[in-house]
């Protein structure tokens, strides 16, 4: 879904390295843009945990975000184990991609870190609402019988 918003996005001229820009329309459409992509996203992971889990699907929806934080931690620290190809497009990725606009959003300070924060915001949200959501399957079914 992140890969089809920044080819629908990328030649209106957003992108989310921010290091010199002003924040105008395009910016604040493109994070919106982004925003729904990211709370859609987790809202349908946490649907899929919720219906995994028979108790408080809300919670395990929410924990979707922290399952996804944790792998890409892991990714990071451990991705030079990766055979050549693999370690090559990881480090590329990361390198064209991730790095310039974290670098880009902590430059800009406190408007940057507002961003970051949103984001992970939107993403427990989107989670949580998932999770809440799909173990309603359960609860139908104990009404029933």
């Amino acid at each position: 879904l992140l890969a089809f918003t920044g080819l629908v996005l990328n030649p209106l001229g957003f992108t989310l390295n921010l290091a010199g820009r002003d924040i105008d329309a395009v910016i604040i459409t493109g994070l919106l843009v982004v925003g729904f992509v990211l709370f859609a996203s987790y809202f349908i992971g946490g649907y899929v945990a919720g219906r995994l889990v028979r108790f408080d699907g809300g919670r395990n929806g929410a924990v979707t975000v922290a399952w996804g934080l944790i792998l890409s931690i892991i990714l990071v620290l451990f991705g030079s184990f990766l055979p050549g190809a693999l370690f090559r497009a990881l480090q590329d990725f990361m390198e064209q991609s991730v790095l310039p606009a974290i670098g880009g959003l902590t430059e800009v300070g406190l408007v940057g870190a507002g961003i970051i924060v949103g984001a992970l915001l939107l993403e427990l949200l989107g989670g949580f609402l998932g999770g809440r959501l799909g173990n309603g399957y359960h609860t139908r079914i104990d009404n029933t019988s």
